[in-house]
Parts: C-alpha cells; sequence; structure tokens
C-alpha cells in the first residue's frame, strides 16, 4: 500500500473551501458533512485493527473481548462520525463497478472552477468522500450505486449513513474472521477501518482523549497513536473494556433519536440549496450510559501533543498480516 498514490480527503477538503468558501461550506453544514473537515490524520494500525478483528465473533455479531460481548452498533457510529442514524439503508453492493477510479475524481475536483455549479460540486464531492471515506474499496473503484446516489444530494440525508457504514463493516469482519477460521492469507480489509479503531479507544480508554468534550467522537483522539504488534498483544492482556460509550451528549443523543427528513429546493437553479434536515425527538432526554467509567494503565505507545491538522491521507484497505494466535 503506497500512501502517497492515495488521494488525499483533507487535500480535497481543504482546496475546496479555499475555492468555493463559505457557499461551499454551507452546503455540507446542511447535509451534516462539515465535520469531515476537522478529521484528523489517523494513521493505519494494522496489528490494532488486526488483533481486533480476531476478538470479532459472527455468531454472535459482536466482539468478545475478555470474556465481554461489546457490541458494534450503528449509534455508536452516529457518535463517531456525528451523522444521524435514521433514514433508509444504502447498500454499495457487490454488483456493478464504474469505471470511475479515485484518481479520476482527484483529477475531475481539481479541474473545479469557481463557476462550477453548486449542485455539480456537492454531487463529485459526496461520490468522492463515499468512495474514499465510507466504503473505500481495494482496487480504488467506484461502485455505480454511490454514483447513482449522489446525482441528487438532496437526497443525502434520506439514508441512514451510521447504519450503512456498519452493515459494510460488518460484512467485511465476517469474511475475515472465515479467512481467519480456515487459516488463509487476510488480504485486504475494505471500508471505513478507522472507525473501528476510534471505536476501540473509546470502549477501552486506553489513552486519554485530547479533547474530552469535542464531538463528534472522531476529533477526541490523538491521530498519531500507534501499536505494534508487541504492543497489542500485551495491551489485550491488560485492557479493561466497558460495555457503553460514556458521556453521552444532548447532542448525541439527538442522532441517535432523531427523525430525517429532507425538504429540499434549489432557488436558483444550480447555485443555492435549501435542506430541512432531521429534527430530534424531544420525547427522549438526554441519558448517560450505566457503565462506569473504567481506568487502565499507561501502554507503551506515546500520543504527542496535537499539532495543527495537515492534509492527510484517507484511511486506505488495510492488507492485513497472516493470522496469528492472539496471546
Amino acid at each position: 500500500m503506497a500512501a502517497d498514490k492515495v488521494p488525499s480527503v483533507r487535500q480535497v477538503c481543504d482546496r475546496l473551501r479555499a475555492t468555493f468558501g463559505e457557499e461551499f461550506m454551507n452546503a455540507l453544514r446542511l447535509l451534516q458533512l462539515d465535520q469531515f473537515l476537522l478529521m484528523p490524520a489517523f494513521k493505519q494500525n494494522v496489528p490494532l485493527v488486526h488483533m481486533l478483528l480476531t476478538k470479532w465473533n459472527v455468531k454472535k455479531q459482536c466482539f468478545v473481548i475478555k470474556g465481554k460481548n461489546i457490541p458494534f452498533t450503528a449509534e455508536e457510529v452516529a457518535m463517531i462520525t456525528g451523522l444521524p442514524n435514521r433514514g433508509a439503508d444504502f447498500v454499495v453492493g457487490n454488483g456493478r463497478i464504474s469505471g470511475v477510479t479515485a484518481n479520476d475524481l482527484r483529477h475531475e475536483i481539481d479541474g473545479m472552477k469557481r463557476s462550477t455549479p453548486l449542485k455539480e460540486l456537492l454531487e463529485k464531492f459526496i461520490v468522492y468522500l463515499l468512495s474514499n471515506l465510507f466504503f473505500p474499496l481495494a482496487n480504488f473503484r467506484v461502485p455505480s450505486s454511490i454514483l447513482t446516489v449522489a446525482e441528487n444530494a438532496e437526497e443525502f440525508l434520506m439514508y441512514n449513513w451510521p447504519a450503512s457504514i456498519r452493515q459494510f463493516l460488518v460484512a467485511e469482519f465476517d469474511s475475515i474472521a472465515e479467512k481467519q477460521r480456515k487459516n488463509t492469507p487476510l488480504g485486504y480489509i475494505n471500508g471505513f477501518v478507522i472507525i473501528l479503531i476510534i471505536w476501540f479507544l473509546e470502549h477501552s480508554k486506553v489513552v486519554d482523549p485530547l479533547e474530552e468534550l469535542s464531538r463528534p467522537r472522531f476529533v477526541r483522539w490523538d491521530s498519531q497513536i500507534m501499536y505494534s504488534e508487541k504492543d497489542v498483544l500485551g495491551l489485550f492482556k491488560e485492557v479493561q473494556i466497558a460495555k457503553d460509550f460514556q458521556g453521552i451528549t444532548e447532542q448525541e443523543n439527538a442522532l441517535i433519536h432523531s427523525e430525517v427528513r429532507s425538504d429540499v429546493q434549489t432557488d436558483e437553479p444550480g447555485r443555492k440549496l435549501i435542506i430541512k434536515v432531521w429534527i430530534p425527538k424531544t420525547s427522549s432526554p438526554p441519558t448517560q450510559t450505566s457503565t462506569p467509567p473504567t481506568q487502565t494503565s499507561p501502554l507503551p505507545a506515546q500520543s504527542p501533543a496535537r499539532t495543527p491538522q495537515s492534509p492527510s491521507p484517507p484511511p486506505e484497505p488495510q492488507a492485513l498480516p497472516t493470522p496469528y494466535a492472539p496471546q
């Protein structure tokens, strides 16, 4: 995997923000996508991802860590990403793959001018985000289903992206588990794999978040946290796991307990996009999870202080090592 050959989501976001300014930012805000401009430059952490995948139980459809069944839920994906957990399922499918690649999309976006209609800009950005961050594939091709959904940016919020991202990842977890059972090479894992790392940090508290109160949850964590295979083996001997996320906020409850609506119109062809998005259910008061926070001992991995964000590559499909027996 050559990271320098993978288009950078952050570079694309930074360029579009600089070129199109507030109009682009406001459109992303209405689509509830502006938080991805803040996503830290998370590094691939193959040893940690591989160890977590050895803990996936296909029959129970959850992780089993230190004898505890730990669910991996759409609600958690919503809290990690800041996307509302309501709407129709989006199925990427394994059928028709377009001839479009991630590099093709990058070149198209780089060629956009200030005069590009907002509708066209959003269409290209949504395709880029879905194919490079939400549902990346090992061959860097773009599924035709993604091209179809991006044709109508106003319908974006009609889909339940947290549930769809989770469903896509769980299919990968099941596939990897089957390969492990047969002791065959694991190959690549597709999907928004960075979510799994953040999910583990939220459940384990093996390190403290840099930004305790920041939301969505992917902005809480230091992007430089890395573990070697040796570190990971030691980590899972000592780790303490909470069953639920801690410190759920009113804002997060609104993401989880909301009805998604999309009432959209353009008051000027190609330019102004007006979107009425989700409305929280006021009958669902904010709650805290019942599991008490856990304290764990420090790990060998170092977490340097956060520095200003620089352009970062998207989480590319990760090549996993030959299966090894967890200690």
